[in-house]
């Protein structure tokens, strides 16, 4: 459904050359006497009595923090009462027009800023665009200033500014042509002589009212929807603690994420159907007992993917069916994750320093009527546990033991929310280590590994300590996102007798990593001289040869007939101390009865000669 609202107050013109940069703060707002509610000495702002209906004008200009200097600007404020992943801003028209120049087909150049209320300015962006030109611009016919005035169209609905807070919002509008001296923004209430005619204050957009002061406010017409896209998505943010749910929202936002953040009064007035819109739901709180729980429990029944993040659930609620059997955490102590927790599993790699929150839980797994809880931070006891999450088959449930004001590290904690909202939404670990494991052949150790999940998984450095530390060898690249499992593998070859260890760094493309477990390979090299017997033998085609060498040696390795005719040279080389397994291929020499013989000369000059037998049958 689109609507608009439209909102006219007084003149503007402003211009780039006549004053200093100053702050959008320092713009206070006009009464109908001239003077400001707020205008230090410095402040580049002027009011200009506008014959006949006495209306004051606003001349400013101001530096736009994130987009240089020199712009010309206006700002105005509105309020947002409706609020989700499908309302937002369409379309953006204003009027005005190039002053003294009144050039009708100069190069338009505007920058608009979209941003959350600050203590009355303008705070964190919500949506900035830059070297604008008008979609569409149509003169009004009427002439101000002297000059002609024109509506100019931005059309946003190929990418609309979605609004999925609630609250206060600016719109910082900045034209920075080059071709014209100055460029005036329309104001106030307007008659036909001194603008548009029929003006009048609209509040149909959704959801959205304005600070509608006719003497002080931008003429502008935002177009808005609330049925964007036509489906819902993201993550339902529920705010039952709201410092806490403050502190989730500031790290959805660096994500980048899309969400719609409710209080739990709010949430819970929903049915269940709205929740189900959602990929997931935060609830950010203590779910207590009667319609908090019964709403989420009637969310993951649908279908709905949970995580509760609160310091009290378990303490509060030990007993009930949502902690055992949706969250699948057993209650343990009330404080028993007070300190430094360790991530596991979904979260390896990431440690938090909770020891702020006084009364954080700790839990084991529970086996309960939809699945087992898996640990995935392990508190400060080293035997119980942080967090947990749960796979009901028809929903996912995600269990946080500390409140999120409480968190520690900033970066750590948008990565423990990216994580969540990874296997909530999409079922994704960043990536699951199934298995880990060396075997050993004479000199080569051979690592495997396997994935169950992966997620921005860039691939593993192979890492092995001689003794001296940890040292890279070699990377195997990662499959990047998948769900499907995966199997990798590695040889370390050439090694001398010893004990190895060895780990796998994994690294995301931005950088991030996680180490694994450490194995150990013990490469044990022979200290005599040997030949063994081939096998199989009798063979047909082919056979193995095996030898040992007790120090690095010059090595022939020859097969002859029994007339002592030599057949083939299967090895002519120094090779290292160590066990060697070479084939015999005899597809094309006759059955019948032949040898083989090794040559060995040690560095040390020890010598080894050694004579078999051997049956080839056809």
């Amino acid at each position: 459904m689109v609507n608009f609202l439209r909102i006219f107050s007084i003149f503007i013109m402003v211009s780039a050359m006549a004053f200093a940069q100053s702050t959008l703060s320092e713009f206070g707002s006009a009464d109908v006497s001239g003077t400001s509610n707020y205008e230090p000495s410095d402040a580049p702002v002027v009011f200009l009595d506008q014959a006949p209906n006495q209306v004051n004008g606003l001349m400013a200009d101001s530096t736009c923090s994130i987009c240089g200097t020199g712009q010309q600007s206006v700002a105005e404020n509105f309020n947002v009462t409706t609020a989700g992943p499908t309302v937002g801003i369409t379309e953006i028209v204003i009027w005005g027009g190039y002053y003294p120049e009144n050039i009708p087909n100069t190069t338009d150049d505007f920058t608009i800023i979209i941003s959350q209320d600050a203590a009355g300015v303008p705070g964190a962006v919500v949506d900035a665009r830059y070297n604008l030109q008008a979609t569409s611009r149509v003169s009004t016919g009427v002439v101000l200033f002297g000059v002609n005035e024109y509506e100019f169209t931005f059309d946003y609905s190929a990418s609309p500014v979605i609004l999925n807070t609630a609250g206060v919002y600016h719109i910082e509008i900045y034209n920075n042509s080059v071709e014209s001296g100055n460029f005036f923004w329309e104001t106030g209430n307007l008659d036909g002589t001194n603008g548009i005619a029929g003006s009048s204050w609209t509040t149909t957009c959704p959801g959205v009212t304005w600070n509608s002061d006719p003497l002080t406010d931008l003429s502008i017409q935002i177009n808005g929807d609330d049925d964007i896209g036509g489906t819902t998505g993201g993550v339902l943010l529920i705010s039952e603690n709201t410092t806490g749910a403050d502190s989730v929202e500031t790290w959805l936002n660096a994500l980048g994420e899309t969400y719609t953040r409710l209080t739990n009064t709010a949430a819970l007035a929903l049915p269940t159907s709205d929740w189900l819109m959602y990929d997931c739901a935060f609830y950010i709180g203590l779910v207590s007992s009667g319609d908090q729980i019964d709403s989420c429990t009637a969310y993951m029944n649908g279908g709905g993917n949970l995580l509760v993040c609160d310091n009290d659930q378990g303490f509060s609620y030990n007993s009930t069916p949502f902690l055992l059997d949706y969250l699948m955490a057993l209650y343990q102590t009330d404080s028993g994750s007070d300190g430094i927790i360790t991530g596991l599993d979904m979260m390896t790699g990431l440690t938090l320093d909770i020891s702020l929150d006084p009364w954080p839980d700790d839990f084991l797994p529970n086996v309960g009527a939809y699945g087992t809880g898996v640990p995935i931070f392990l508190a400060p006891t080293a035997t119980t546990y942080a967090g947990m999450r749960g796979d009901g088959g028809f929903f996912r449930s995600e269990l946080l033991a500390w409140d999120p004001q409480y968190g520690g590290d900033y970066a750590t904690n948008i990565e423990v929310i990216r994580r969540s909202i990874d296997w909530l939404a999409d079922g994704i670990i960043p990536v699951e280590l199934t298995s880990f494991s060396a075997s050993v052949n004479k000199k080569t150790v051979e690592l495997d590994w396997a994935t169950a999940t992966e997620l921005n998984n860039r691939g593993f450095d192979i890492e092995r300590n001689s003794g001296n530390g940890f040292e890279k060898i070699g990377f195997v690249p990662g499959f990047g996102t998948t769900t499907e499992p995966r199997s990798y593998s590695f040889k370390d070859e050439g090694l001398s007798a010893g004990t190895y260890e060895y780990r796998l760094k994994q690294i995301d493309f931005e950088g991030t990593f996680a180490y694994s477990v450490i194995i150990e390979a013990e490469v044990i090299v022979p200290n005599v001289y040997a030949m063994a017997q081939n096998y199989p033998n009798p063979f047909n085609p082919s056979t193995k040869i095996n030898f040992s060498l007790a120090v690095d040696s010059k090595v022939s390795l020859k097969i002859f007939d029994v007339l002592g005719q030599e057949i083939i040279t299967l090895v002519n080389e120094d090779l290292s101390a160590g066990t060697y397994n070479y084939d015999f291929n005899a597809t094309n020499i006759n059955s019948g009865v032949y040898f083989y013989k090794i040559e060995a000369v040690g560095v040390n000059g020890a010598k080894f000669i050694d004579i078999k037998k051997m049956m080839l049958l056809k």
